[in-house]
């Protein structure tokens, strides 16, 4: 049976990559994790980051309808 998903859950989420090291260990990409195991399969080490791709697969770039959210302390904008 599939693993259920909340709404608004990306498959980028549930993706799941293993690497083998040349200790015998595993590397493993969680999400936002990466995690180090022995050959015993003992955790080492976790690291979570925040990855560069934005969330849910939208593209990089404006937001949808061509119009950027104006900067940070901008004044606002006038109407022509």
């Amino acid at each position: 049976m599939p693993p259920m998903m909340m709404p608004g859950m990306g498959f980028a989420m549930q993706t799941r990559t293993m690497i083998a090291t040349s200790d015998g260990g595993v590397i493993v990409l969680s999400g936002n994790r990466l995690l180090k195991f022995d050959k015993d399969l003992n955790l080492v080490k976790e690291v979570k980051f925040e990855p560069d791709i934005p969330a849910f697969g939208m593209p990089p770039g404006p937001p949808p309808g061509g119009q950027n959210p104006p900067a940070a302390g901008a004044p606002p904008a006038q109407q022509k």
